[in-house]
């Protein structure tokens, strides 16, 4: 199996690894455990699939006519399939696992039963959407991140990911690093990052009070690591080290930002003062 993309939960305790069409496979994060593959209709760009913090189910999109499944991993079943909606870019579950939020391409967020897939609800003017069970958090087409009755301006810049942890958001911004908000929409701190590197993942890792920021070079050259890792106080936003990531092209955090894993199965774990090569090696 030939990994393009890779998701986890948001505890990191499982973790999905898709090719570019088609077949995906879940793994508990602990052990590497693979816990089924499975045919799906999944395409790749964007983010369109990701699994519960149960283990429980998985859902994977298709940009074209093929919609969004459910699928149930253990059994490896198709629970239901929605084709109403169509150029999915992101699809996430909800907290309470009730519901299965989708964007598309339309900027529309759809909030989808996942008892059934019927759709619950339909806003416009939606770009993105994270949810840590604590904060709900909406990228608006304007640029604009909304949380709590409160929001964040960003209408000069081009928001990549964003995520949640201990009360602050924190988001990507192409050519611009990280910026960190307090949960009343207050600016705490932002980073820089260099010319040409962009975070496409940001993880929050508790234990250490750390924000990650998965990294892409776009003007590396193949021969020197074009992926990369930096870690930043999550109070301060001071940088606390970077380490480069030469093996693949497709990494995803796991064991809430502890640990990432590369689709070659290689395992990065963060100590206190760097990322050091576990010596596990999960077969993917």
């Amino acid at each position: 199996m030939r990994i393009y993309e890779m998701e986890s939960s948001r505890n990191g305790k499982y973790f999905l690894a898709a090719e570019s069409e088609k077949i995906v496979a879940a793994y508990e994060s602990i052990t590497g455990r693979k816990l089924g593959e499975y045919n799906t209709h999944f395409q790749s760009g964007g983010r369109r699939m990701c699994i519960t913090d149960s283990g429980k189910y998985f859902a994977s999109a298709a940009y074209g006519r093929f919609g969004i499944t459910l699928f149930d991993i253990e059994t490896g079943n198709e629970l239901w399939t929605i084709k109403e909606v169509k150029k999915v870019q992101r699809i996430c579950f909800s907290a309470d696992e009730t519901m299965l939020f989708a964007i598309n391409a339309e900027n529309k967020l759809y909030s989808i039963s996942l008892i059934d897939g019927s759709i619950i609800s339909i806003e416009k003017g939606i770009q993105s959407f994270f949810s840590d069970g604590t904060l709900e958090v909406k990228l608006t087409k304007d640029e604009c991140l909304v949380w709590n009755g409160t929001s964040a301006n960003l209408t000069d810049k081009k928001v990549l990911c964003f995520c949640v942890g201990n009360s602050k958001v924190f988001c990507s911004i192409m050519g611009g690093g990280i910026k960190c908000f307090s949960d009343s929409g207050n600016e705490l701190w932002s980073a820089e990052n260099k010319l040409e590197e962009h975070y496409i993942k940001l993880s929050c890792c508790p234990e250490f009070d750390y924000i990650i920021g998965l990294g892409f070079k776009f003007g590396s050259s193949r021969t020197e690591p074009f992926y990369f890792v930096d870690v930043y106080s999550a109070e301060k936003g001071d940088l606390i080290f970077s380490a480069g990531l030469n093996d693949d092209f497709a990494y995803t955090f796991i064991d809430n930002g502890k640990r990432i894993v590369s689709g070659t199965g290689k395992v990065y774990t963060l100590s206190k003062n760097g990322y050091i090569l576990n010596d596990k090696q999960f077969n993917m």
